[in-house]
């Protein structure tokens, strides 16, 4: 079953999240690396064994990319959960078995970058359809690589994490024909919600 491997919280400014997210929780998130030729950094926080949150955002250094950067970053304003990741060792046979059911992933392809303790190297299969806000999350395998919750920065758990959507039914069976497992409530609009703590306090995200 696919389990929660890490959080995307986007940025138009992540210094600034990074710095509000300190303030905050008392953590200050690892320097991760650049995901080069998409245009974008990432920071990273450890929340338990496997688990981390990923704060993405534009990467001054990189030329604007050819095409929009992941996940939206070119559209948020503010700092926004825009998806998750969860974690399966035979991306091939999840596909397979989510094809079964009706849902379409995408081909697992490959991707690497550059990190503090080495070059990491995963594949990840996104859905090819509306993710619904993000609820609908997508899929990585990490392969042989470290895990970059093994080098992130301790200090921070989850204390809540789910969804809110209009229709939670729709979801739900979307999640359930792919064996995830996510609390989905009743909201004005489709979106992720958690709420972090570090040892200065709590973190909602949104």
């Amino acid at each position: 079953m696919p389990a929660l491997d890490h959080l995307v919280l986007a940025s138009p400014h992540p210094l600034v999240t990074r710095a509000e997210i300190a303030e905050h929780t008392g953590v200050v998130l690892s320097a991760g690396g650049a995901h080069v030729g998409r245009g974008t950094r990432n920071w990273l926080g450890r929340l338990g064994p496997d688990q981390y949150l990923e704060l993405l955002g534009p990467d001054p250094e990189q030329p604007e990319p050819p095409g929009p950067r992941p996940f939206g970053v070119d559209d948020v304003t503010d700092a926004t959960l825009v998806t998750w990741c969860a974690r399966d060792d035979d991306l091939d046979d999840l596909r397979a078995r989510a094809a079964v059911a009706g849902i379409g992933l995408g081909a697992p392809f490959a991707m690497e970058r550059d990190a503090p303790a080495g070059r990491l190297r995963w594949r990840v299969s996104l859905p090819e359809f509306d993710t619904e806000g993000g609820i609908i999350p997508f899929f990585i395998d990490w392969r042989d690589s470290a895990h970059p919750s093994d080098t992130s920065i301790y200090g921070l758990s989850v204390v809540t994490f789910g969804a809110e959507h209009p229709d939670p039914g729709t979801v739900l069976t979307i999640l359930d024909k792919l064996s995830v497992g996510l609390r989905v409530t009743e909201g004005p609009a489709a979106r992720l919600v958690a709420t972090l703590r570090g040892p200065a306090g709590d973190l909602h995200l949104g």
